[in-house]
C-alpha cells in the first residue's frame, strides 16, 4: 500500500462481490504478528477525490481518519449500507449493547481528524448520520455541498437534522430521484421523528435543488412552526410532475435571487401573489418546459385578502433575467387584477410560447397584440 500513497483519485465502479475496500495490516514489532485491523484502514493520505458506486456487498467500516486530503466523495449503489457515518465512539457504544445488523453500520468511522477537508458529499439510499452530531466542529467543517439520491430523507430524523445543523459552512443542498411527497422526507404513511424539525432551522444553506422527484406534492413543513430553510437564495425544480407551485411553509423567500422551474407539469402558476410580493431579492426568473402553466404571477385564488384586490401591484426591482420558455397554454405573466413591473435594463427571453411579451417604458410587462389584418 505504500507505494499508492501518492494516490489523488480513486473510482471503484462494479464490483460486485467486493465486500471491503482497503484493509491494513498491521506487524506489532515485539510478537511480529499479523494483526488485522478494526474497522479497517485506506492509506492514502494524498487521496482527494473518492467514487465507490455499484458495490452491492460493500459493507464498511472505513477509518474516515486516513482520508485528510478527501475534498470530494461519492456513493452510490452500495445496497448493504444504510447509514453513511458515525463517530467511532458512538458506534462503539451501540455495537457493545447488541450485534448489529449490516444496514445498521456506518460506512465511514470518524473521529477528531476526519473529513476535515472534505467539500462536496453525493449520498444514494443512505441516511448520512448516527448518533449526535460530531464533538469536535472541525470535522466536516468545509463541507459545502450534498446531494441525497434516492430514497434518502434528510430532513426526516433527528439525528441527520441535527447533523446538517452542525455544518457551519454547508451552502448547498440537493435531492434527486426519491419517492417522498415533502421534502421533509414522508410519506402519508410515515410518522416523522418527533421533535426532529421542530427547531431544525439551517441558516447557513443558501441552494436548494430538487430533481427527479416524481411523487413531491409540496414544499411543506411537516412542522408548519418552523423554517426550515430561511436564509435561501437559489431555488431549483426540475422534473417535479406532481408539484402544483412554491409555495412552502418550510422556505422565506424574501433573499431569494434565483427561481427556475424546468419540466413541471404540475404547475398551473408559479407563485401567488402573496409570495410574490416577498421575492424582492429576485434576479433571475426561469420557467420553461411546464406544459400546464397559465401565468406566473396567479391571484391568491380561495383567500380574502385584500392586498389581492384588482390594481395592485409587484414591482420586481432587482430583476435582470427572465425567461419563459415552451410554455403552449401561458396566457400572460400574471392574472388581470394585478400588474407586474421589472426594471427595463431586464433581459427578456420568451421563446416556443403562444404569446409574446415586451416590457413597456414604465416597466410594465405587456403583452403584444399582434396586428391581424397585417397577415391578411
Amino acid at each position: 500500500m505504500k507505494r499508492l500513497n501518492a494516490l489523488e483519485t480513486l473510482k471503484t465502479w462494479e464490483c460486485k462481490s467486493l465486500e471491503v475496500v482497503c484493509e491494513e495490516i498491521v506487524v506489532t514489532e515485539k510478537e511480529q504478528e499479523v494483526v488485522e485491523t478494526t474497522p479497517p484502514l485506506f492509506v492514502f493520505p494524498k487521496i482527494t477525490s473518492v467514487q465507490l458506486c455499484n458495490l452491492p456487498q460493500l459493507t464498511g467500516c472505513i477509518n474516515a481518519s486516513q482520508l485528510l486530503s478527501l475534498k470530494r466523495l461519492e456513493v452510490r449503489g452500495c445496497d448493504k449500507v444504510g447509514i453513511f457515518a458515525a463517530e467511532f465512539s458512538h458506534f462503539g457504544k451501540k455495537y457493545e449493547m447488541e450485534p448489529l445488523m449490516t444496514s445498521q453500520k456506518p460506512l465511514f468511522l470518524t473521529d477528531k481528524d476526519s473529513f476535515l477537508d472534505l467539500e462536496r458529499l453525493s449520498l444514494f439510499g443512505m441516511e448520512i448520520w448516527d448518533g449526535p452530531p460530531p464533538a469536535d466542529q472541525l470535522v466536516f467543517s468545509k463541507l459545502k455541498s450534498i446531494c441525497f439520491y434516492g430514497n434518502c430523507a434528510p430532513f426526516s430524523k433527528q439525528a441527520s437534522v441535527l447533523f446538517l445543523q452542525s455544518l457551519q459552512n454547508l451552502e448547498e443542498i440537493a435531492m434527486r430521484q426519491n419517492s417522498y411527497e415533502r421534502i421533509s422526507g414522508c410519506t402519508t404513511r410515515e410518522e416523522i421523528h418527533v421533535g426532529a424539525i421542530g427547531s431544525g432551522t439551517l441558516p447557513s444553506v443558501r441552494s436548494l435543488t430538487l430533481r427527479w422527484m416524481d411523487q413531491l406534492k409540496d414544499l411543506e413543513n411537516d412542522n408548519s412552526q418552523s423554517l426550515l430553510l430561511p436564509n435561501l437564495e437559489t431555488l431549483e425544480l426540475w422534473f417535479c410532475s406532481r408539484l402544483k407551485s412554491i409555495e412552502s411553509s418550510a422556505i422565506t423567500f424574501r433573499n431569494l435571487t434565483t427561481l427556475r422551474v424546468w419540466h413541471c407539469d404540475g404547475f398551473e402558476y408559479i407563485t401567488s401573489y402573496s409570495v410574490a410580493k416577498s421575492l424582492v431579492q429576485l434576479k433571475t426568473l426561469e420557467v420553461a418546459s411546464c406544459q400546464s402553466v397559465v401565468v406566473i404571477v396567479a391571484s391568491n385564488v380561495g383567500d380574502d385578502d385584500a392586498d389581492d384586490a384588482p390594481g395592485n401591484e409587484i414591482v420586481f426591482s432587482h430583476l435582470q433575467h427572465l425567461g419563459l420558455l415552451n410554455l403552449p397554454r401561458l396566457q400572460g405573466v400574471s392574472s388581470e387584477n394585478c400588474t407586474v413591473k421589472f426594471p427595463s435594463s431586464v433581459t427578456l427571453s420568451v421563446y416556443s410560447c403562444p404569446i409574446k411579451l415586451k416590457i413597456s417604458p414604465n416597466g410594465v410587462l405587456l403583452r403584444v397584440i399582434e396586428d391581424q389584418s397585417s397577415s391578411m
